[in-house]
């Protein structure tokens, strides 16, 4: 690594702190979505996020186009969008779901239909500004606290087929980066949430078929972590510094405030200003980066010596788990009784702190189609 790239990324991470525990609302990363149970990730087709709203209709028009570049009439039509009550996010977004297309989606203290909200999937990101996604057109939007939806930039000018947009928020800034599929290359565009502006891009040259593999797997202190077909790469925004971390086999879990939670092939870059920790690849890190959330009630830490947290709901090797926008972590803990329908998944959901461990419940979940799902982060 370049010595003007270390100096950059050295001074980005020189003015982070370990964030507290309660954060200032509507200022903090999100980041919710991941069902974590004992035996490995839980899959899901679709992961809706909004809902049938209370109010009058918010037109938000599309700008797709059918065609070549794999488009279809849909993606042709605006799309119109419920304007919602709105909803509190000052104790984090608090985003959990019944999978079934006819049960509730929670967000912030409110609960709502999702029947009909099949423009959202798992390629969201929760954030402290409300929930970011992206249309049928791969047009990136914003679901606000206040209940309306709102482009964010352009966007492609028009969908590729087989291309899944990805997105990561920044523990430690208002922003969150995303992908653009603009035929023959890949854009990564880091956005301000809280101005409403973009901060800066970077394209990536691509084929059609490498194309759908570069994604953002990580955002952190104004870094971004992009994976290609060659390798995963990371890119100072400010500075627009271009450097490979690893090779193709390479997978960045995580990053929080320095820390890199890598997976499959150790990090060939200099360590530098960051520290490298191995873990699994559906694991999470606290935003300070000095606990390891992995399908348990138990956090690890990522150094020797380092404080376990225990969370005082769920269990170990049981339960579903993320964190929330403002770093505490989110819990569903299965009530089932044995007179109930195998079929039929009840489950109470908490908010636990960090690093106290103490759990409030939030609410629950009584679905036979499918695991409680949190929604806002896809791996």
């Amino acid at each position: 690594m370049s010595k003007g790239i270390r100096e950059i990324l050295a001074s980005h991470l020189d003015e982070l702190d370990p964030p507290a525990s309660q954060l200032e609302a509507v200022k903090k990363r999100g980041l919710a979505l991941r069902r974590r149970r004992t035996g490995g990730i839980v899959t899901g087709s679709v992961l809706a996020v909004a809902v049938v709203g209370l109010t009058a209709s918010q037109l938000v028009s599309g700008s797709g186009r059918s065609g070549g570049s794999g488009g279809n009439d849909d993606a042709a039509r605006p799309r119109h969008y419920v304007t919602l009550a709105a909803f509190n996010v000052t104790q984090g977004l608090r985003a959990f779901a019944d999978p079934a297309t006819t049960g509730l989606i929670h967000l912030g203290d409110r609960s709502y239909p999702r029947k009909d909200m099949d423009y959202l999937d798992t390629d969201a990101s929760a954030t402290p500004y409300g929930m970011v996604f992206f249309d049928k057109d791969q047009k990136p939007r914003l679901l606000g606290s206040d209940g309306k939806v709102v482009a964010l930039g352009e966007g492609p000018s028009a969908p590729v087929k087989g291309f899944h947009p990805s997105s990561k928020m920044d523990s430690q800034r208002p922003l969150v980066a995303w992908t653009e599929n603009h035929g023959s290359l890949v854009r990564v565009v880091v956005y301000n949430l809280s101005s409403r502006t973009i901060v800066s891009t970077h394209d990536v040259p691509c084929s059609l078929k490498d194309c759908t593999k570069i994604k953002v797997d990580g955002l952190d202190g104004g870094v971004a972590f992009v994976r290609a077909p060659e390798g995963t790469f990371i890119w100072t925004v400010d500075g627009n510094g271009w450097t490979q971390l690893g090779g193709p086999k390479l997978r960045v879990a995580d990053v929080r405030n320095g820390t890199i939670l890598w997976a499959d092939q150790a990090p060939t870059m200099p360590h530098g200003a960051w520290r490298f920790v191995e873990g699994k690849i559906d694991a999470q890190l606290t935003f300070d980066g000095k606990n390891i959330l992995y399908w348990s009630n138990r956090l690890a830490p990522t150094t020797p010596g380092g404080r376990t947290i225990q969370l005082s709901a769920g269990a170990k090797n049981s339960g579903w788990y993320t964190f929330d926008t403002d770093g505490s972590v989110l819990v569903a803990v299965e009530t089932n009784e044995q007179s109930q329908p195998s079929s039929v998944v009840k489950a109470d959901v908490f908010d636990c702190e960090i690093p106290s461990g103490a759990c409030t419940k939030i609410g629950a979940i009584s679905t036979d189609s499918g695991d409680p799902e949190f929604i806002g982060d896809d791996m």
